[in-house]
């Protein structure tokens, strides 16, 4: 699967520079990043939180989690001290109390966070495009974990979903604002 090969080949690099990367981000800013990767889920207790919550888990998150039960991906550093943002894809635990903490319906499960808004997945079996972001009013995505994973990765953790709204007028705009 392709969120395999994006996460093995995110990890080479990661191991070859002593786990940081320096990444080229929006208005040519350059910042210094982290990952960390939890251990693979348990397929058992995987097995009984789609039975037990009745929920469809699209198969390359189902992979994302038996390779990783969680991470944290291109995480911000200063210095030594890690200073947080990026992209955290829960564990199934974080899964569960999330959904909870959310008191969310039967429709949506949050998955991770990005940008301050949560990744949520439409519980649908017939949707490949089933990824959606923010709860309260959750918006789609048109795309799947493994391609949000790949394509955040390539873009250094830019905003890349929001990409087609930001044209030469608007760019400047919204960025203008982080002066």
């Amino acid at each position: 699967m392709l969120i395999k090969k994006t996460l093995d080949n995110l990890k080479q690099q990661l191991k070859k520079n002593n786990n940081r990367l320096e990444l080229i981000f929006s208005k040519g800013k350059v910042i210094t990043v982290g990952c960390s990767f939890n251990p693979p889920a348990d397929p058992e207790a995987l097995k009984q939180v789609q039975e037990n919550n009745d929920w469809d888990i699209p198969k390359d998150y189902e992979a994302f989690l038996l390779q990783h039960n969680g991470a944290q991906l291109l995480q911000a550093y200063l210095g030594d001290m890690n200073i947080g943002g990026g992209l955290i894809l829960f564990s199934l635990d974080e899964v569960i109390q999330a959904h909870q903490n959310l008191s969310m319906d039967h429709m949506f499960y949050p998955i991770g966070m990005v940008s301050e808004e949560y990744l949520m997945v439409k519980n649908n079996k017939n949707t490949p495009n089933y990824l959606y972001i923010e709860y309260l009013d959750p918006a789609p995505l048109n795309m799947n974990l493994e391609l949000f994973v790949d394509r955040y990765i390539v873009s250094s953790g830019d905003i890349f979903w929001e990409w087609p709204r930001l044209d030469a007028i608007n760019y400047y705009k919204f960025y203008s604002t982080f002066k």
